[in-house]
């Protein structure tokens, strides 16, 4: 083998030569799929005292030829076989290097688990592969593609659509009614403590304890923000919470997305929080009639897509910014899942040459905000960005 050698590289060709590599992972993951599908397909069941199914012949076999365990052979058998039969469009994705091995069993494995009728599963495989498509990055200089969404992106798609098909709402009063307190000892003397309850309930305590800490870390408190977190609720269920700060809140802290056929009753589709953590129609309906709730209407047009908004100043207005968190639910960096509602609000064509509006207006958390515009000051390192996600073009070349 040729000798490797990444000092004589330059900055493009460490770059997209890493996702030269991806794919060809990819397509080797892919293949070992296809050399189990067919070799199952040329093992029939066996009879007599010590029979064998064409699933254990596989993996008994492949588990000595590839050095892997004999469960992980037969789960990656039983992922191969539900692709290739039921997904078809997935499966080519795979072999074309595409889509990851991990991304690919998260589909199969959340399909399989929520439905169980093969005409469900073609339901759900019709709504995931535009996703997929949609989140595809194309590098046009090795004319490969890749799926480029988080891996929380897709679980949210996939919990969304196959929710719609089987509702949560028995699932989660179970499990709410389970909600419960527990502590995990650790041998170093430190300990976790876990309180289970609603997702929007979890949502509000942790940013009322960000909120807390924030304020104490301003005031001068030389803890870190996470050290504070955790110690003011600690303070607060031990009793050690006098004159503990909670700031208020001008802005929703849980936003949630849904429609007026679910929010009526009229049908039990889920809705989305902000980050695109999905949530059962209970759930919402009962989130909307909290005290203290406010619900706000998104216009939309005849084709049920919103209507774009705008205005002169450089500040959003409170509805341009309630009309982005709900329409673009993450930060718009690719691969980052912070909620919108936690990010600022970027002009993808500066102010006053872009205007405000919901057009040129994306969410992007505070790392990626201050990435995008570190990059703008630095003409001479030739990034280049596109109008949404801000995905780097032109690398960096050696200087």
């Amino acid at each position: 083998m040729d000798e490797f050698n990444t000092a004589v590289l330059n900055d493009h060709d460490l770059l997209l030569g890493g996702v030269v590599d991806l794919v060809a992972e990819n397509q080797a993951s892919a293949r070992r799929w296809a050399r189990m599908v067919e070799l199952h397909r040329r093992h029939p069941d066996t009879d007599g005292n010590f029979s064998l199914s064409a699933a254990s012949w596989v993996a008994a076999d492949t588990s000595e030829a590839w050095a892997m365990g004999d469960q992980f052979a037969r789960s990656q058998l039983n992922t191969a076989l539900f692709l290739s039969r039921h997904l078809p469009e997935v499966w080519d994705l795979c072999l074309q290097g595409s889509l990851d091995r991990f991304r690919a069993t998260t589909i199969a494995d959340v399909i399989r688990k929520r439905l169980d009728d093969p005409a469900d599963w073609m339901r759900v495989a019709a709504k995931i592969v535009p996703f997929l498509r949609k989140h595809v990055r194309r590098f046009a200089e090795f004319n490969i593609e890749v799926v480029n969404c988080t891996i929380t992106q897709l679980r949210n798609k996939l919990n969304y659509e196959t929710r719609v098909l089987a509702p949560a709402d028995e699932e989660f009063v179970r499990r709410f009614a389970d909600r419960s307190v527990a502590v995990w000892e650790d041998e170093d003397g430190t300990a976790s403590l876990s309180i289970s309850t609603s997702v929007d309930e979890a949502r509000l305590a942790k940013h009322r304890l960000w909120l807390s800490a924030k304020a104490k870390r301003d005031a001068g408190d030389p803890r870190t923000v996470s050290q504070l977190m955790s110690d003011l609720a600690l303070d607060l269920i031990i009793g050690r919470a006098e004159g503990l700060p909670v700031p208020n809140f001008a802005r929703p802290i849980v936003n949630v997305t849904v429609s007026l056929e679910t929010l009526a009753g009229l049908n039990d589709d889920p809705a989305t929080l902000s980050g695109g953590t999905v949530i059962p129609a209970d759930l919402a309906r009962a989130i909307a009639t909290k005290e203290g709730a406010t619900w706000y209407r998104l216009l939309t047009d005849a084709q049920g897509e919103p209507v774009s908004l705008s205005t002169t100043s450089y500040t959003p207005t409170p509805p341009i910014w309630r009309y982005v968190v709900a329409t673009r639910t993450t930060c718009s960096h690719e691969g980052c899942d912070r909620p919108a509602v936690e990010c600022e609000l970027d002009h993808d064509k500066p102010y006053p040459l872009g205007e405000t509006s919901t057009e040129n207006l994306n969410p992007l958390c505070r790392r990626h905000h201050r990435l995008k515009h570190a990059r703008a000051e630095r003409p001479d390192l030739h990034w280049e960005y596109d109008p949404v996600g801000a995905f780097l073009h032109t690398l960096r070349t050696a200087a």
